[in-house]
């Protein structure tokens, strides 16, 4: 390993469990998710100067870090930042971590933003003013419709607002990934108003 001793001893604490501190533990190799036994992990790529390799890395913490409001002192927001990384004392480099191939790691985060996002819109099945549009994958003014998203994978359920056209499928791709689907069940009467509309819409043109 071609580290110089600041980062050699670095990489020694947090990833070969070299101290006897809690905190410094045997972290394993992986090449997917399905390689790391404790659910709270995820496959993440770790870089360290020219040192690079995947491992089994904490989601909360490593593979995305806890947005903090300005208040003094911050407090968690319930949101998350995908990425991280910590400047090695007595080192120029930087120790950071990728786990944006991980399936677990961006489901996870995804699932815990949406939570956040979906606040305001929670009541959307109960209360007015119901959805109307919202942004979603980076685009803004996207039609919505109100709905509850789930995932096949785990228990999670949030009700909120979410694309109509998603409402029309059934679900489509969280946002920043094609490949990590979610399940979508929508108002049937809503998505019928929506369409009876359209079609007056359409004939009044």
């Amino acid at each position: 390993m071609a580290l110089d001793v600041s980062d050699a001893f670095y990489w020694d604490y947090w990833m070969q469990g070299g101290s006897s501190d809690v905190k410094s533990v045997t972290r394993a190799a992986c090449t997917t998710d399905a390689d790391c036994t404790n659910g709270a992990d995820a496959c993440g790529s770790v870089t360290l100067d020219t040192v690079t390799s995947t491992y089994c890395v904490p989601m909360d913490g490593w593979c995305a870090v806890a947005d903090m409001d300005t208040a003094d002192p911050p407090v968690a927001t319930g949101s998350y930042s995908l990425g991280s990384g910590w400047t090695v004392p007595n080192s120029l480099n930087k120790f950071t971590v990728d786990c944006s191939g991980s399936e677990r790691g961006v489901t996870q985060f995804w699932q815990s933003n949406n939570e956040v996002e979906q606040t305001d819109a929670a009541g959307c099945a109960t209360v007015e003013p119901e959805c109307t549009t919202i942004t979603w994958d980076g685009s803004s003014s996207v039609a919505a419709f109100c709905g509850t998203a789930t995932m096949e994978a785990n228990s999670y359920s949030q009700l909120g607002c979410y694309p109509t056209a998603d409402c029309e499928t059934l679900g489509g791709s969280i946002p920043g990934s094609d490949d990590i689907k979610y399940v979508l069940a929508c108002g049937a009467t809503q998505l019928a108003a929506s369409a009876v509309a359209a079609v007056i819409v359409a004939a009044s043109l």
